[in-house]
């Protein structure tokens, strides 16, 4: 069976670039036609569902979806692989789910002002709910509201507001209600409007229930949930309504029937379409898609306590949606979320929950099934959880909104204030206590990149003390690390009940809606850009680069110094401090053991630099343009953070392998320790920089290499995506639709007459006519399927030469040596063959080195010999 290796964008990542594909990558071969748009779903919770296009590489091992629209800025993409996806077997691949969240501009400010308008003054709103409901392209907001009586005077029905794609809104169609609902209404005894059959919203959410291709709405309500289904133009027909804890039409309680405060969507049984979960008081509830927008009870009731706010993640990594769910503690009587004052609620009987009400995780079994995992800190009265990777390490973390210590029908619990918190996941599902947020008492929170640093921050909109004085609500920005600090801007004094974020005026910054309790206006604040952001930034103290702007990047050797062969190239790390996440998914710092090892296994090498260059090559006139990080074609992903180091007289490919030692690797930053300062890194400004290395701290200069760095919109030269990582001196021609004429150059110094050539590989494993590395028949098979169009580059020692051809598109290339031999003596064993894969060379040897985009440097002299590298060089370009 195949088996999911990776996905790019980066599952939990908080910043792929809006206009990323999508990429599954599978240890085997899939069975190309069973990847459909039925068996691998994309969906956006602002875009709904993606439609687009698959195509297959690296021997149908990745499957990469190209969507026809680009994402919304801070919407979260989930990717569904359903079991109808099968390798070549006939065997399943595994159903999962995961998410990621899209990119922001760079240029966001985080600084926001309202856009003067009050919207819907009069009526009590509960929650907003953003989306592209009309399909122009922005983002409309759809309210729940609350009810009309007591306190929460005004119109209880949901509204749809239109957005003119600048942040402005006016009202949009009128909520109709299906004749099936109108039935069943009728058939209880409800004589009132349909749309007031919830008796009072709480919560919605935005997904595409029936497949339509445009979003639709699960609200959650006091009375009875909701089903809206749009119809493509923003106009939203009530057609399901699941029985709550009143009947509408008695105002009377249903046994077993339950009050929803919250609500989140996802596929949390892997089967392709949208179900939904729902907090309510006595327990969360389960219910299942049929595909149509039809929801289905499983009757799961999980827990007894008051939940309030609930969101959907993969926590553990296993590839399901997982539950984390916010509590209230002690016994509750709906009425008395009204204040004491008459409604519909009042005579109900109230709920006993356990009197503690922690927050809870729960784990999903991958068909929607849920268990109890954990149970986080009791009696903080906690309306929302909000999932997100806060500390950049991978995995999901959670902000819970408080309201405060005590129980809901003691008025005095609002006027305690407690904060919001902060939840770090240790990386299997299990939480531990971060930041205490603030001192507010707050009923929302919401999280999204405000600054376009890369990482989550949190806005909070706040209740107020009791009886509802109104408190400012508040953002705080995160220094990637899951410590947050408040930006210092107070956005209104109302009561606020939540808050929505989204780029509601087009700029590719996150703006916010807020909803108001109390008939109080519900508000919009629009983010500003900052045009003279630069496109890279590097910490003074750390010399840690972050790459603001999702751009390519520019290296240049300026200058080398050194007669050894040193190396060059960075890795990713997600703090200031280094901090990265090894492939076993241990968290690591640096000086612990095993850090430098697993920082290599996640380095791009940018250049071995030759010391002593052959007669005819110029260092000085290579460059690099990298882009996604990993090595993938693509962009920089806007916030991350590059690490730069330095490898004395070895390969990064030998450190991984075990033949170089780790000690040779010095790293750009001292990360507070005693090591001495390799790297002198200085800001050119404009985000340019230049990079000046010492392998000695007896040496008063950094001269032994130096590189220049700026941001590009140069593409990233042909075939060149995925060099730079481990064993990975290729060319990747799959993006090729068109055979590419190509132009050699090629350079020798050395005594031996070598042959170089090229051979087709059919994973960027080395896997070549399905032999791998170090299998019995290796050399044969490299020499069987060599490229014979562009076959066995040589030249004259001290000389140099232009050779012309053509390469295979749509292959992987592969560069070997042929050590003063022919042919047939390579063909007969009695001429040492080397390729790029060490183990496939009889020494285990690193023969083949990167020297720049589409550059090889070869050591033709077994054990490494004098390591020079110079033996052979070539050079390729497009013709």
């Amino acid at each position: 069976m195949a088996t999911l290796t990776s996905v790019t964008p980066t599952i939990n990542s908080a910043s792929a670039a809006l206009n990323a594909n999508i990429t599954l990558n599978f240890d085997t071969a899939v069975n190309t036609a069973t990847v459909t748009p039925s068996n691998i779903r994309i969906q956006g919770s602002i875009s709904g569902l993606f439609t687009g296009s698959f195509s297959f590489t690296n021997g149908n091992k990745s499957i990469v979806f190209d969507p026809s629209k680009n994402f919304q800025a801070g919407e979260e993409i989930q990717v569904t692989i359903t079991n109808a996806v099968t390798d070549t077997s006939g065997s399943a691949v595994g159903k999962s789910v995961h998410t990621f969240r899209a990119g922001v501009n760079f240029l966001s400010s985080g600084i926001l002002t309202s856009n003067g308008q009050s919207l819907n003054p009069g009526v009590t709103s509960d929650d907003p709910v953003l989306g592209d409901f009309d399909g122009d392209g922005d983002l409309d907001v759809f309210i729940v509201n609350a009810t009309g009586q007591g306190p929460f005077a005004g119109d209880a029905t949901n509204l749809v507001l239109l957005n003119d794609g600048t942040g402005q809104f006016s009202p949009g169609p009128t909520i109709a209600v299906s004749a099936a609902v109108e039935a069943y209404l009728a058939s209880i005894g409800f004589t009132g409007p349909g749309f007031l059959a919830g008796a009072t919203g709480s919560e919605g959410f935005a997904g595409d229930l029936d497949g339509d291709g445009d979003l639709d709405i699960f609200a959650s309500n006091f009375g009875s949930d909701g089903v809206y289904l749009n119809d493509g133009t923003g106009k939203f027909t009530l057609t399901q309504l699941l029985p709550g804890k009143i009947n509408p039409g008695t105002l009377s309680a249903i046994a077993g029937g339950d009050i929803s405060s919250g609500v989140d969507l996802g596929d949390i049984d892997g089967d392709g379409d949208i179900d939904a979960v729902t907090s309510n008081f006595g327990g969360s509830r389960v219910y299942l898609n049929d595909g149509t927008g039809f929801f289905t009870d499983t009757d799961q009731n999980l827990g007894n306590s008051y939940a309030a706010g609930i969101d959907l993640g993969d926590l553990d990594g296993d590839g399901d949606l997982d539950m984390a769910v916010g509590s209230f503690p002690g016994a509750h009587d709906p009425k008395e979320y009204l204040y004491g004052q008459p409604g519909p609620f009042q005579g109900l009987s109230p709920v006993t929950p356990p009197t503690n009400g922690a927050n809870t995780i729960w784990k999903n079994d991958g068909n929607g099934n849920f268990t109890l995992f954990q149970e986080l800190e009791p009696d903080v009265r906690s309306a929302v959880m909000k999932l997100g990777d806060l500390d950049g390490d991978g995995d999901l973390d959670a902000v819970s909104a408080n309201l405060g210590p005590g129980n809901l029908g003691d008025p005095a619990f609002r006027n305690t204030p407690l904060g919001n918190q902060v939840w770090i996941n240790t990386g299997n599902g299990f939480f531990t206590k971060g930041q205490l947020i603030g001192n507010e008492i707050s009923n929302g929170v919401d999280l999204g990149d405000f600054d376009g640093d890369g990482d989550l921050d949190v806005f909070a909109v706040n209740f107020g003390t009791f009886p509802a004085t109104g408190e400012a609500n508040r953002l705080w920005l995160n220094d990637g690390s899951g410590n947050f600090t408040d930006s210092g801007q107070l956005f209104g004094d109302n009561v606020s009940a939540n808050v929505a974020i989204g780029d509601l005026d087009g700029d590719g910054s996150l703006d916010v809606f807020v909803a108001n309790y109390y008939a109080q206006a519900n508000q919009v604040y629009l983010n500003s850009i900052n045009t003279s952001k630069p496109n890279a930034i590097v910490d003074a103290i750390s010399n840690v680069i972050t790459a603001n702007k999702a751009s390519n990047f520019k290296f240049k050797i300026q200058s080398v110094n050194a007669k050894a062969v040193n190396e060059v190239g960075f890795f990713v790390v997600r703090d200031n401090n280094g901090t990265i996440t090894s492939d076993s998914g241990q968290s690591l710092t640096p000086g612990q053991d095993g850090y430098t090892a697993a920082a290599m296994k996640q380095a791009t090498v940018l250049f071995a630099a030759l010391g002593n260059a052959p007669a005819g090559f110029d260092a000085t006139s290579l460059d690099r343009i990298v882009g996604a990080l990993g090595g993938t074609e693509g962009v920089f992903a806007g916030g991350a953070k590059l690490v730069f180091y330095f490898l004395q007289e070895g390969s990064t490919d030998g450190v991984i392998g075990g033949k170089i030692d780790t000690s040779k690797v010095l790293f750009g930053s001292t990360f507070a320790s005693n090591a001495f300062q390799s790297l002198q890194l200085t800001d050119n400004g404009n985000g340019k920089f230049t990079l000046g290395w010492k392998s000695s701290s007896s040496s008063s200069t950094f001269d032994d290499l130096v590189l220049t760095l700026e941001s590009t919109t140069d593409a990233v030269p042909f075939g060149s995506g995925l060099q730079g990582g481990n064993q990975l001196e290729i060319l990747d021609l799959t993006n090729e639709t068109q055979d590419v004429s190509v132009s050699i150059n090629v350079y020798r110094e050395a005594a031996f007459d070598n042959l170089v050539g090229f051979y087709i590989i059919d994973d960027i494993n080395g896997t070549v006519g399905g032999v791998k590395v170090g299998d019995a028949g290796y050399t044969a098979a490299v020499l069987q399927n060599r490229v014979q169009t562009l076959d066995f580059l040589s030249v004259g020692n001290g000389s140099q030469t232009s050779f012309t051809g053509t390469l295979t598109a749509g292959k992987y290339l592969a560069p070997f040596i042929i050590v003063d031999g022919t042919l047939a003596e390579a063909q007969a064993g009695n001429a040492q063959l080397y390729t790029a894969f060490l183990g496939a060379n009889s020494d285990g040897f690193d023969h083949v080195r990167l020297l720049g985009s589409n550059v090889f440097g070869f050591e033709d002299l077994a054990g490494g010999g004098d390591a020079d590298y110079q033996d052979l060089v070539i050079q390729i370009s497009k013709a």
